[in-house]
């Protein structure tokens, strides 16, 4: 993938910004962040390189645009469970009912895209990490904010430290999302969390 996008003459073909982000975070998500190249973005879009360009300047700040609007869109559905006021145990079936809805109805692919550009790793540019680990720190704090308001009302026990509960429910998450990226059906994926999740209720 180019590392910058070059400058073009002549009159840029208008773009509209939310539908590049749009279709920019569901590529990333579906084929990868680091798979997309911006001549495919393009040819997709039927845009020029100049006007993408004079949009978002590098392909680090498309890719760092495109999680953004992931973390709007799609991780903000997390973050509210996480501010409701409902019995953990409902809060913990709506969790389980987010991570196993058939995102195919939607039109939108299986597994995360967050996740996978925290694999992807230094292959993405600068902006984007720090973007990434930001959200990464956003969603911990959540997750443990969310535990300690349970602890706080006696629906989960002090036994287990509260960081370390987050990233449990976290990677049980996160794996559950990708059995569903991998084929295996809605009824697996339940019944992987309803085990994984056992101790909680």
């Amino acid at each position: 993938m180019e590392n910058r996008l070059k400058r073009g003459r002549g009159r840029p073909k208008k773009l509209d910004r939310n539908q590049v982000l749009d279709f920019v975070m569901i590529s990333y998500w579906n084929d990868g962040p680091t798979n997309v190249s911006i001549n495919d973005i393009c040819k997709k879009l039927g845009i020029s390189k100049p006007s993408l360009y004079n949009e978002f300047g590098s392909v680090d700040e498309l890719q760092a645009s495109a999680l953004h609007n992931y973390h709007e869109k799609i991780l903000s559905q997390l973050f509210k469970i996480f501010d409701e006021t409902i019995p953990f145990n409902h809060s913990l079936k709506k969790l389980t009912d987010l991570s196993t809805i058939d995102r195919s109805k939607e039109g939108l692919p299986y597994g995360c895209l967050h996740v996978q550009m925290c694999i992807a790793g230094n292959r993405l540019g600068l902006l984007t990490r720090l973007k990434v680990e930001d959200l990464s720190k956003k969603i911990v704090n959540g997750y443990q904010c969310w535990i300690e308001k349970a602890k706080s009302n006696g629906s989960v026990s002090n036994e287990y430290e509260t960081l370390f509960l987050a990233k449990y429910i976290q990677t049980q998450i996160s794996s559950a999302l990708q059995l569903q990226k991998e084929g295996f059906d809605k009824e697996f994926v339940l019944q992987y969390l309803k085990a994984a999740f056992y101790f909680l209720n």
